[in-house]
């Protein structure tokens, strides 16, 4: 429109020229753009274990935020259900308990002996190969044994630092256990503040996206009624643009908070569908 004003002498040729700066610019950052999107495929497609250089495509359409959790979720249920559905606190809380009852064990050792019992049966007989008398008298003999063993380790002193080992193994799988609950605490904390941060960028970036059309949609009826020049659409178009690209950044940043917070809660592939929201 400015290159068709410049021609018929309506318009200067500077303002054509900006226009078309402003286009090639648009041009550089679709390339930027596909040049990220190239290296996602990439990143993705080495994730999944396919051949990274055969592009991956989505599925297209508008893209909507996704809601696994809605953003006013209260952070305490979802920290309980994540301390009780992730494999390691289970793992962590295991180990105490092997701890604990090792620690019984060496408690208990020096007073609560070792049974062994032992049952032993068959034929004995004797004689002498030297006076001619050929081995006989066999009878039948069996024995029951019964032993009790106390382990006593070094007067005592060995079996006390054996439970000094135990209690220090428990300790250890105490700290373990606390350093889980509190990454788990933190992922679910941090995933959440991310969705709402971006729950709020987009329903803010929607209202701006609504200003922005209308405000292009009247320049550019402005312009056709012959009111105003084609450059002064410029700034609105920019407007428009970054507001569109505004709502795209904050929708994909919720959605991805969508799904480490779905990890973060110990959530399995196929457990809940995501719904649009």
């Amino acid at each position: 429109m400015t290159t068709a004003n410049a021609k018929a002498g309506q318009g200067r040729d500077a303002d054509a020229k900006r226009a078309e700066a402003n286009l090639d610019l648009l041009r550089r950052q679709s390339l930027e753009i596909r040049g990220e999107r190239g290296a996602a495929s990439a990143r993705l497609a080495a994730m999944l274990g396919a051949d990274p250089t055969l592009p991956l495509i989505p599925p297209g359409g508008k893209l909507y935020p996704l809601g696994f959790f809605d953003s006013s979720a209260e952070a305490d249920s979802l920290v309980a259900l994540a301390l009780q559905s992730r494999p390691e606190v289970n793992a962590r809380a295991s180990e105490i308990a092997e701890s604990t009852t090792r620690l019984r064990q060496e408690q208990l050792r020096p007073w609560l002996p070792t049974i062994v019992l032992g049952y032993s049966a068959g034929g004995f007989g004797g004689g002498s190969d030297l006076n001619g008398t050929s081995y006989s008298n066999f009878g039948s003999r069996s024995d029951f044994d019964v032993a009790a063993v106390w382990s006593i380790q070094n007067a005592g002193i060995g079996n006390r630092a054996s439970q000094h080992r135990g209690r220090a193994r428990i300790g250890q799988a105490v700290a373990r256990l606390d350093s889980t609950q509190n990454q788990v605490h933190a992922e679910v904390l941090d995933s959440l503040t991310q969705i709402q941060a971006a729950w709020s960028r987009i329903e803010t970036a929607r209202r701006q996206l609504t200003t922005a059309q209308d405000g292009f949609t009247e320049e550019m009826t402005r312009i056709k009624q012959g009111e105003g020049r084609p450059l002064e659409a410029l700034d609105s178009t920019r407007q428009l643009t970054e507001t569109r690209l505004e709502l795209i950044r904050a929708i994909t940043d919720h959605n991805i908070a969508q799904f480490r917070l779905f990890a973060a809660v110990g959530s399995t592939p196929g457990a809940q569908s995501p719904t649009a929201r």
